[in-house]
């Protein structure tokens, strides 16, 4: 009686090892290798191991394994040469693979198909693969103008949602659902962007931002979802949309307050040319050139006035020098030529009655 309960328990829990199946989620950069974790029974006979991903599986196999060996005439021509056994042996039921040079083109769901011998094929491991792409592309423009914030999706398949985000905003720059905008935008660029293909034919889900502002700095980053089956629409879920390409933007100049403080020169010429400063002994007073009068101006002479005092004891102190050094080299010059004038003739000087 009890070794008849023993059996049927061991029977129990090695169906539900079979039919017990573990969902995650894997997110890589471009151009990495990944592995995909699939763990079949330990020490069981395994002659199957299928690696599927089902939207390309009408086009092949990400891994067909039998007959101990795998058969890549079966395999889809993006994973030729690119996926392989992480145990060749399969030790302890190690069915995970390892897939290289990761694209974008290789996100998706991929399912483990593992069969023990005697028994049919059964779901071991779901895993779904985010790739970020790995390039960030730097736009610089100038305040006013319009530009265009790149993406393309070449998958190929049926755009269901496209999003378009600012890290350091919570609401979105640009939200589309199965062709319609949406009214879930930040305000700041409400009726300021759009699709720059309204059909984004071939993945193009670009869009164009118009008249473009300081305030508009920051990085971007365009999502896109496609659509699983074409029958019917369903709810879509924003947190289902991948990440597709990430664009910083930046300006060349600095808008208003460039103008403020960038132009010190400018300032100051407007200064000096307005305003005609007096350097007396113990005052100092800005002097409008206009009505001849002394006295703060109503923007703020005071504030500048020192300005135009340094400017001014600067302009006395090179002009002193200059005036010592001509007067010393006209000193020099007079006194050599006093020394000729003076000088008595040789004649002169050798008779003694003159």
């Amino acid at each position: 009686m009890m070794s008849s309960s023993k059996w049927t328990f061991c029977v129990c829990l090695l169906t539900c090892l079979l039919n017990w199946t573990v969902s995650e989620v894997k997110t890589v950069q471009s151009g990495e290798d990944v592995c995909l974790l699939c763990q079949g029974p330990r020490g069981a006979d395994i002659v199957l191991v299928e690696w599927i991903r089902p939207d390309l599986v009408s086009e092949g196999f990400v891994l067909l394994f039998r007959d101990d060996r795998i058969y890549e005439n079966y395999q889809h021509p993006s994973f030729h040469g690119r996926v392989e056994l992480r145990d060749p042996q399969m030790k302890d039921g190690d069915t995970s693979v390892i897939l290289k040079n990761v694209t974008i083109n290789d996100r998706g769901t991929y399912k483990c198909y593992v069969r023990i011998k005697g028994n049919s094929p059964q779901l071991i491991n779901s895993v779904h693969l985010k790739v970020k792409h790995s390039d960030q592309q730097q736009i610089t423009v100038k305040t006013g103008d319009d530009v265009t914030l790149q993406c393309l999706d070449h998958r190929g398949g049926d755009i269901e949602l496209l999003e378009w985000r600012r890290q350091d905003l919570e609401e979105d720059v640009f939200v589309c659902i199965y062709g319609n905008m949406c009214e879930n935008q930040h305000p700041t660029f409400k009726n300021r962007v759009e699709l720059r293909d309204p059909e984004m034919k071939d993945g193009d889900v670009s869009v164009i931002l118009k008249k473009v502002k300081i305030s508009d700095t920051g990085t971007y980053e365009c999502y896109v979802k496609q659509s699983e089956s074409k029958r019917w629409k369903r709810t879509v879920n924003l947190k289902d949309a991948e990440l597709i390409f990430t664009i910083t933007l930046n300006f060349t100049d600095s808008g208003a307050g460039g103008d403020k403080y960038g132009h010190v020169g400018l300032i100051l010429g407007l200064i000096v040319d307005h305003k005609c400063l007096c350097c007396c002994c113990d005052s100092y007073k800005p002097y409008d050139c206009s009505s001849g009068e002394a006295g703060d101006s109503e923007d703020g002479g005071d504030k500048h006035g020192h300005v135009g005092l340094v400017v001014t004891l600067s302009v006395v102190i090179v002009l002193v020098v200059f005036l010592v050094a001509v007067g010393f080299t006209m000193y020099r010059k007079s006194k050599r030529l006093k020394m000729q004038i003076y000088q008595p003739p040789a004649d002169e000087a050798a008779d003694p009655e003159l």
